[in-house]
C-alpha cells in the first residue's frame, strides 16, 4: 500500500486488492474511521470497534456512566486497572475475530504504549492506517454534525474539552 492517500476510496481499493489480515485504523475524531471500516467490512472484514470495548467492557466493569471518563482509557489517562482491562478485552476480541477471517480494528487510540500493548505478540503484524482530515471545511462539518447528534442523544465520545468551547445555541 502507498504511504499517503488523499481519498478514503483509494485506501479502501488498496485494502480490497491487498487484503491484509489485520488492520488498525485510527485517526482524529470524525476523520472517517467508521465510514472506512464499514466499507471494508462489506468486502469480508470483521470489525472490532474499540469504542465498544470501552462501552461494553470497561465502563460496565468499572461502573462508569460518563463516556468521557471511560474514554480517558484511550489516552492512557485512566487507572492502570482500567487500561490493563481494556487491553486484555481488546486483544481477546481481536483474536476471536481473526479466527473467523480478516479483521479491521477501529478506534482513536492516541497513546503509543496502549497501541503497543494491544498489538503485541501474535498481533504485532498489522497494517497501521491513520486518517488525517485534509479539508478543514468538510472536517468542521462532520464535527458539527456529530456534536449535534451527541447533544441530542446524550451519548458522546468527543473529548470533554470540545463541549466546553462550543456554544450549542449557535450551532
Amino acid at each position: 500500500m502507498k504511504s499517503q492517500y488523499t481519498k478514503l476510496n483509494d485506501v479502501e481499493m488498496d485494502i480490497v486488492a491487498e487484503k491484509p489480515r489485520l488492520i488498525f485504523l485510527t485517526g482524529k475524531t470524525c476523520s472517517g474511521k467508521t465510514f472506512l471500516s464499514n466499507n471494508v467490512a462489506s468486502v469480508g472484514y470483521n470489525i472490532v470497534k474499540l469504542d465498544e470495548v470501552i462501552y461494553k467492557e470497561v465502563m460496565t466493569k468499572c461502573s462508569v456512566s460518563d463516556p468521557v471518563v471511560g474514554f480517558a482509557t484511550y489516552r492512557g489517562n485512566a487507572s492502570q486497572e482500567w487500561i490493563d482491562y481494556f487491553v486484555k478485552k481488546a486483544r481477546v476480541m481481536i483474536l476471536e475475530q481473526l479466527k473467523q477471517g480478516n479483521v479491521i480494528v477501529e478506534g482513536a487510540l492516541a497513546h503509543n504504549k496502549m497501541i503497543e500493548a494491544v498489538f503485541a505478540d501474535e498481533l504485532k503484524d498489522f497494517l497501521f492506517i491513520f486518517l488525517q482530515p485534509n479539508n478543514v471545511n468538510t472536517y468542521a462539518s462532520h464535527i458539527i454534525k456529530r456534536f449535534k447528534y451527541e447533544m441530542e442523544t446524550g451519548k458522546t465520545g468527543l473529548p470533554k474539552e470540545f463541549f466546553q468551547i462550543v456554544d450549542a445555541e449557535k450551532i
